[in-house]
């Protein structure tokens, strides 16, 4: 298990990142949304690699 946390992380990076590009094309406060996605980000992986 501990091989996959590098690959966890970077694809919810890449997810986060996806997220929130799709977040500002669509809502009209993205800077907040994005704030948002990227805080959940960060503490799921946090969270995963503490586990």
């Amino acid at each position: 298990m501990e091989l996959f946390k590098p690959v966890i992380i970077i694809a919810a990076i890449i997810l986060a990142v996806i997220g929130i590009a799709y977040v500002i094309s669509i809502l009209p406060q993205p800077i907040i949304w994005a704030a948002v996605i990227l805080m959940l980000g960060a503490f799921i992986c946090l969270g995963r690699a503490h586990q």
